[in-house]
């Protein structure tokens, strides 16, 4: 009897479970960090301004840098966000896992800052 095994490709697409702050979220301190917590393992080069934004009332980019370890990532904004201000964070779908699998959705949430 013979058996043939075959190596096992991951065709499984990760998923956004979790953003922090929360969506529609109020008084989040000025100094925040934005959490993104996913499925599964994400490669770190594919979270960078044009997969990731967060974006002030005035829609202009708020530049930060990530820090990912395994499947969370924290966004730093590099200066502390104005105070009683709108901010929303669009997450796009060209993020991808170690084997190249694309993120299964886009996500948009928004928060205020106190």
């Amino acid at each position: 009897m013979t058996f043939k095994t075959e190596d096992y490709v991951d065709r499984i697409q990760p998923r956004l479970l979790l953003v922090t702050p929360q969506d529609n979220a109020s008084g989040v301190a000025t100094d925040s960090s934005i959490q993104l917590s996913f499925s599964e393992q994400i490669l770190s080069e594919s979270l960078n301004a044009e997969n990731f934004s967060l974006l002030d009332a005035d829609g202009k980019s708020v530049p930060g840098v990530f820090n990912t370890s395994g499947s969370d990532s924290v966004f730093t904004p590099s200066a502390t966000l104005d105070n009683f201000r709108e901010y929303r964070i669009e997450v796009g779908t060209r993020i991808n896992d170690l084997s190249g699998n694309f993120l299964d959705g886009s996500s948009e949430t928004s928060f205020e800052t106190c």
